[in-house]
């Protein structure tokens, strides 16, 4: 499979690395001040703007995941400590997936093969789904 821009892909996946690098921080943050509004704003902005270009560039998954993990952040300030810890761990689960992914992806651009599966960000998106519905 050809990319139809792999620039744009290129473009993209140092952009996300960008914003994932914040959410790392935020999220570093938030494990000792869970109830940190600002630091939930920052890292909700992170997968934000992460789950817009996704979807820009076609990333259904990505997408997909970082949508799920908006929700996921925004439950933290209702959810008790251990369940906060729980719910910081499935973000760094979910950025962690995002980074091998895009390594990946970065990987078939170069060699101008498809798009790797993302299952395992699929098999998260299930998992944090069922928490937050």
């Amino acid at each position: 499979m050809a990319w139809e821009d792999p620039d744009l892909i290129s473009d993209f996946l140092v952009e996300a690395e960008e914003h994932l690098d914040e959410a790392d921080t935020a999220l570093l943050s938030l494990e000792a001040k869970p109830d940190d509004p600002e630091l939930r704003r920052r890292l909700n902005g992170s997968f934000h703007t992460l789950k817009g270009m996704a979807s820009y560039v076609d990333f259904k998954e990505v997408e997909q995941l970082c949508h799920v993990t908006e929700s996921l952040i925004g439950a933290l300030s209702s959810s008790g400590a251990t369940t906060s810890r729980r719910y910081v761990d499935l973000a760094f689960q979910a950025v962690t997936l995002m980074r091998q992914y895009f390594a990946l992806v970065a990987d078939c651009v170069e060699g101008d093969t498809p798009a790797p599966e993302p299952l395992a960000m699929r098999k998260l998106h299930a998992r944090i789904a069922s928490l937050v519905a």
